[in-house]
């Protein structure tokens, strides 16, 4: 068994029963950012103690602790030498997918594996998806045919879940590598595991769900648009913080989390949200200053509420040197072009963005920052068909609406204007002229004010 400990140097307050004060919580806490066998101490605990011929304190910098309101510097104590447990190997933040060959039913030679074509044109497509680690296809072929339960294959693959299936054959036209059988499939499989992850999130206690479930589901409910399922989703980043304090992506997603409140209009003070989504950020990327995710979050919250555009220009490139098919930081790039007027570009990287994402089950999120693109080029007809395909999958994101009554307004449609304005204003009722100028992204450039006086135009109050 391997133990996790905390340790801090502090006066405390005893009776019969328990320890009590300050001084308990903290280390507590300590022994959260622990690993399995791992040791954490205070700076306090550090100052009193020497170290060893064999051992030695390595320094964790400035830790985040909950419930203790300043951040305490931090030491792993340990071996001389010791290597620290890979997070990876502690953490499984992304469930395990099995693809199995599928079995001719009829028609068709069985020579021909068109089964083992259709499941790698599979595999391929699920592969680019960063949400999901996909069973090697050497690994599966060995179950093709076979009547299996799919209860043993999990546990001799390892896998969270299994994609199994039958065949006709009609004719003699093999798949193509883009066929709308592969799109229509993984589609299919992104929806499913979602929906399933959110499920569990919404309808178990937090602390008995697994890593992968509480991430996915979080994710999930925040793209919900629905205020319950939104606050859900915040409590479960906090549930993985609190299980995993050196894990960055939680802190990443937390300040995801308040860029998606102020778009909805469900916040009272913009300063106060920007703080708290700055405040993640930087905890995400102390943890971890090298992954592509919290280099696009840094850039969207630069972006949106702080309206730092060359930090989030910035961030968004550092992101893509990471990982060059990171459709969310190209998605972000180009809706970072769009505020600022450079409407073509935007429109190349948000479509580009769309190429990189085959298993994005949000994918009502790409095509409503496709459509603020087209909307920056005056392709108003393209932006109003990109939106309305968006609110078939979401009909509360604010933005999606946003862009139909600015698009019809310019237009001239004032009907359909008004009638996706009265829609926004059920989410945000005190929204206003200014106040969407207060916090756009575009209030500096020329597009911000051709997006507000559309606005004006289509009935918002001044």
């Amino acid at each position: 068994m391997l133990l996790r400990i905390g340790i801090h140097a502090a006066d405390i307050l005893t009776d019969d029963v328990a320890f009590y004060g300050n001084g308990v919580n903290v280390a507590a806490r300590l022994a959260a950012l622990a690993g399995p066998g791992e040791t954490v101490i205070s700076l306090a605990a550090r100052d009193q103690l020497t170290t060893g011929p064999g051992g030695e304190f390595v320094d964790l910098g400035l830790c985040h602790l909950k419930h203790v309101d300043a951040p305490l510097r931090a030491y792993r104590l340990g071996p001389r030498n010791a290597q620290p447990p890979e997070i990876e190997s502690q953490i499984v933040l992304r469930p395990t997918l099995a693809v199995i060959p599928l079995t001719l039913l009829s028609g068709g030679s069985p020579s021909l594996a068109v089964g083992e074509i259709i499941a790698d044109e599979v595999i391929v497509a699920l592969s680019r998806a960063p949400e999901l680690r996909i069973v090697s296809r050497l690994s599966t072929t060995a179950f093709r045919g076979r009547k299996t339960r799919l209860k043993e294959i999990r546990a001799l693959l390892g896998a969270t879940y299994v994609l199994s299936g039958a065949y006709r054959v009609s004719g003699d036209t093999l798949l193509a590598q883009d066929d709308d059988l592969v799109t229509s499939i993984v589609a299919g499989v992104a929806n499913a595991l979602t929906n399933t992850e959110i499920l569990r999130t919404k309808s178990r206690a937090l602390p008995t769900l697994d890593a992968y479930t509480l991430l996915l589901g979080g994710i999930g409910l925040m793209h919900r648009s629905d205020p319950r399922d939104f606050g859900k989703s915040r409590q479960a980043f906090e549930q993985l913080i609190e299980r995993y304090p050196r894990y960055a992506a939680p802190y990443a997603y937390l300040a995801e989390w308040h860029v998606f409140k102020v778009t909805q209009g469900w916040f009272t003070n913009l300063e106060q949200e920007a703080a708290a989504a700055l405040d993640w950020i930087n905890r995400a990327l102390d943890v971890d200053t090298a992954d592509s995710l919290e280099l696009m979050v840094n850039g969207l919250v630069h972006t949106n509420l702080l309206h730092r555009h060359d930090v989030a220009k910035v961030s968004y490139d550092l992101a893509l040197e990471k990982n060059a098919n990171e459709g969310l930081a190209r998605l972000h790039r180009g809706a970072l072009w769009a505020f600022q007027g450079r409407g073509r570009e935007a429109v190349e990287e948000t479509d580009r963005a769309v190429e990189l994402s085959p298993l994005d089950p949000w994918r009502y999120y790409y095509d409503s920052l496709r459509a603020t693109a087209a909307l920056a080029a005056r392709d108003y007809e393209r932006a109003i068909e990109l939106a309305r395909r968006s609110l078939r999958s979401n009909r509360s994101h604010a933005s999606t609406l946003r862009v139909i009554a600015i698009a019809s307004s310019e237009l001239g449609r004032y009907d359909e204007a008004h009638e996706s304005l009265a829609e926004l204003r059920k989410l945000d009722p005190s929204l206003t002229v200014s106040g969407y100028l207060a916090r756009s992204p575009a209030a500096s450039y020329e597009t911000g004010r051709t997006w507000s006086q559309a606005l004006r135009r289509a009935g918002l109050p001044a």
